[in-house]
């Protein structure tokens, strides 16, 4: 089964790949992860993506469909894949179909801009081990203080207010025209992600199948 999984900034989708991971035994294809994987071991693709990655710019789409290309042509993807942050607009998902990837199953994990809010706002991470805290669900012993370590927590910038409002604007205007892209293929369906994970791995799996190919 080739799943591709979708979702504002906070929605779960990260933790909810995982998941699919260990129940299918099939690799997430996260972008970012990916590049970096796929330049160690290709010198050229190394000189093609490196001086982006360096000045914080988009890898063009047309090498980071060649560098998607050659990942899923590996061995454990035989079996299926999960893509995890792409595509992210329209022109990707076409991109996708240029180079004959073939998914089976679009599914966006649905939470409100609302809830999103809370949880980002309210994470909280430890700047020495990095462990993460919530100022609602998983608050730390003592207020400000790292169970861990005893570090001082801070609030990422990711996690501020501001830049919430406008991750979820960027979400909006470009990733959500893709409901309707897959939408017209027959291949996109919806979860409430703001059901506990147990339910909303329960609604995936039930989505992809007992067996990942249903």
């Amino acid at each position: 089964m080739n799943v591709l999984l979708l979702g504002a900034p906070g929605a779960g989708k990260g933790t909810q790949a995982k998941e699919i991971k260990e129940k299918y035994n099939i690799p997430i294809i996260s972008m970012g992860d990916m590049l970096r994987e796929m330049i160690k071991t290709d010198k050229g693709l190394e000189e093609k993506v490196v001086p982006y990655m360096k000045t914080g710019r988009l890898v063009p789409d047309e090498v980071v469909g060649e560098i998607l290309k050659k990942r899923l042509q590996k061995k454990d993807c035989e079996n299926g894949f999960i893509l995890d942050g792409y595509p992210r607009n329209e022109d990707q998902a076409k991109l996708l179909d240029s180079i004959g990837v073939n998914l089976q199953k679009v599914i966006e994990i649905k939470v409100s801009d609302e809830e999103i809010l809370k949880r980002l706002s309210g994470r909280r991470v430890c700047g020495k081990c990095g462990e993460i805290f919530h100022v609602v669900s998983k608050k730390p012993k003592v207020d400000g203080k790292c169970d861990c370590c005893d570090s001082n927590l801070e609030i990422r910038k990711d996690d501020q207010e501001d830049t919430i409002k406008k991750r979820l604007e960027v979400f909006h205007s470009q990733t959500e025209p893709l409901e309707k892209y897959y939408k017209d293929k027959g291949i996109f369906f919806v979860v409430d992600g703001e059901k506990s994970l147990k339910e909303v791995s329960e609604m995936l799996f039930k989505l992809i199948g007992e067996k990942g190919n249903d």
